[in-house]
């Protein structure tokens, strides 16, 4: 053969080989981090985690936030406009007012909030704008304030938000190359019964796939804000079922971590992964629910 056989159809995802829009690939739908806001102890800003899907409905609404004061009172704040950066935290949010303790140590503390979005198909298209303000002796004015995010809410259609039957989540995943001293935080809702996962986190196993792996993660899972479980270096002493799920191999004795673990129903879960003596590199979590 000396000439390509490739439909140019399919190269150039022409009709009828079209293929779905990823919503990571959205720009209108995606959440927007903006600049701004004020610093906190140790000169760090407050750092937003916010990848959820504003999907009209979302029962979970995921916001995070890091690099800030460990054990100080934190507020994530929603509304339809800025909620500023005045000397106090705003009294109400028109979407969510949501106050926690922030985990962690010294100047990496860090949490996370889950919210449900308004249901309402009048306000798809509606922009929304939240900021985190944690009570920081060291930030100017007592305040440290995290950059406004901003959300549009979208509709994907009544099949799209409601959850029915048997549907579960099987499999997520989330990579990152983590920074020394950051941590990689992803956070879930189970819902509808308890259910057992396997909780993972790859770093020198991403060496084969042509990734800088972090050289040790560690994982804690957290309830709330209590730790319920915690991995350093995983063993497959209790048998290793990582094909039968779908997930690759870890080589035995490696230093990447993973847990088994039964989770309660109607409970919101943090997975942190760090790395052991501030090491830098790629890590990926993966939540693989074991039916």
């Amino acid at each position: 053969m000396r000439e390509d056989l490739t439909d140019p159809r399919v190269r150039d995802e022409l009709p009828p080989f079209y293929r779905p829009m990823l919503y990571s690939e959205s720009e209108s739908r995606t959440p927007t981090i903006n600049s701004g806001g004020i610093s906190g102890a140790g000169g760090n800003d407050p750092t937003l985690t916010v990848i959820e899907p504003p999907l009209l409905g979302n029962p979970s609404f995921t916001v995070g936030v890091s690099e800030s004061l460990a054990g100080a009172q934190a507020v994530l704040v929603i509304d339809t406009s800025d909620p500023g950066e005045e000397s106090s935290i705003p009294e109400t949010g028109a979407i969510a007012r949501e106050e926690i303790q922030l985990s962690g140590s010294g100047s990496e503390g860090w949490g996370s909030v889950s919210i449900q979005l308004p249901n309402d198909p009048m306000l798809v298209g509606q922009t929304l704008y939240g900021r985190w303000y944690v009570v920081d002796p060291a930030a100017s004015g007592g305040l440290a304030i995290s950059p406004v995010f901003t959300i549009s809410l979208f509709n994907a259609g009544a099949e799209a938000i409601t959850v029915t039957g048997e549907s579960r989540l099987y499999n997520l995943s989330v990579r990152a190359n983590l920074v020394s001293g950051r941590n990689l935080i992803t956070g879930f809702v189970v819902r509808g019964g308890e259910r057992e996962i396997l909780l993972r986190a790859a770093g020198p196993a991403m060496d084969a796939f042509g990734l800088d792996g972090l050289d040790d993660p560690e994982i804690t899972m957290y309830e709330g804000q209590t730790a319920i479980a915690h991995n350093d270096n995983w063993t497959n002493e209790s048998g290793d079922y990582f094909s039968e799920l779908g997930a690759f191999e870890f080589e035995d004795g490696s230093a990447d971590a993973a847990l088994e673990i039964v989770l309660a129903a109607n409970a919101t879960y943090t997975a942190v992964v760090r790395g052991q003596n501030n090491s830098s590199g790629e890590a990926l979590v993966e939540v693989y629910e074991i039916e």
